[in-house]
């Protein structure tokens, strides 16, 4: 057991006596920290009569112990946000977020589905009346064959012959003039306006690069350059005069109204030299050909007439 405290004695020093209840010095020290009355106390001076006072502070230490026993009891106190929780509350928030996103994006997407669609509808519907109107087409062309097929026929040869380039002529001559008297006859014909008329209309058709090719094109359909070697521009002793000709007049008609800006003065050089080189061609061509017949002869890959 541990060792009893002493007790102080009320009586002066030097004096000693029995002791006093009011002399305890842990109850002296925990009830008054006043120094007077301490000092009074010890000394023994005057007993001091606490009765009513400890018993009024007893109850109000109690009141208040049971007060705070009480409060502890019925109140939680709040605790403190941790890491966790605030990780929970983020991670929550961020889900929110993505719902929403993936939600708005899935929305989007439908809507375009169905403007494709609403688009889709409108694009068959009109690719199906285009349909119905080139059937239609068709079988009205149908029927009009049915019901005409020579002239049909006719008129489809007729633009596909005109639209290749080759037509049938009914004044020009499929093939050049190699006698004067082919040319006499045309002539003859020539004399007739309306027939004058269709052959420029024929010449307008031809094409060429320039204006001096379309001209020496459009003589080289009516001679050969054996026969255009026995005419001249302006005439001679030996050559006949190939100025005065329908079939000059003709030429000229055409060429003048396919190429407006060029002038007759230009279209008469360009006869006269084709008219003034024929002999010139003539022997070109003589000269080339033996040399095209033995380079044929030479080649072993070449193709040989028979």
């Amino acid at each position: 057991m541990p060792p009893k405290r002493k007790s102080r004695n009320s009586a002066c020093p030097g004096k000693r006596g029995k002791p006093n209840a009011y002399h305890n010095w842990d109850s002296y020290a925990e009830e008054d920290s006043s120094g007077s009355d301490f000092e009074r106390v010890m000394i023994g001076k005057r007993p001091r009569n606490t009765s009513a006072w400890e018993q009024s502070t007893s109850v109000l230490k109690e009141q208040i112990s049971a007060g705070s026993e009480q409060h502890n009891l019925t109140e939680t106190p709040p605790t403190a946000a941790t890491d966790f929780d605030s990780g929970v509350g983020q991670l929550l928030s961020l889900n929110n977020i993505l719902y929403n996103n993936v939600l708005k994006e899935i929305l989007d997407r439908l809507k375009n589905i169905q403007k494709t669609q609403a688009a889709m509808e409108a694009w068959q519907k009109d690719r199906g009346e285009e349909i119905c109107a080139r059937l239609e087409k068709i079988e009205s062309d149908l029927e009009a064959l049915q019901r005409d097929p020579h002239r049909k026929t006719g008129a489809v040869t007729s633009d596909a012959i005109t639209n290749s380039g080759h037509w049938p002529t009914k004044v020009i001559p499929l093939n050049p003039f190699t006698l004067g008297s082919e040319l006499e006859e045309l002539e003859k014909k020539l004399l007739d306006e309306e027939t004058l008329k269709l052959m420029v209309r024929e010449f307008e058709k031809l094409t060429a690069t320039n204006y001096d090719k379309y001209v020496r094109m459009c003589w080289r359909k009516v001679f050969v350059d054996e026969l255009a070697e026995k005419y001249c521009w302006r005439g001679t002793t030996t050559k006949k005069c190939i100025r005065p000709l329908c079939v000059t007049l003709a030429i000229r008609s055409a060429s003048r109204a396919k190429y407006p800006e060029y002038d007759d003065a230009i279209f008469d050089r360009s006869s006269q030299k084709f008219f003034q080189y024929a002999h010139d061609r003539i022997i070109k061509q003589a000269n080339y050909e033996p040399r095209a017949k033995k380079v044929n002869q030479d080649d072993p890959l070449a193709i040989s007439n028979p």
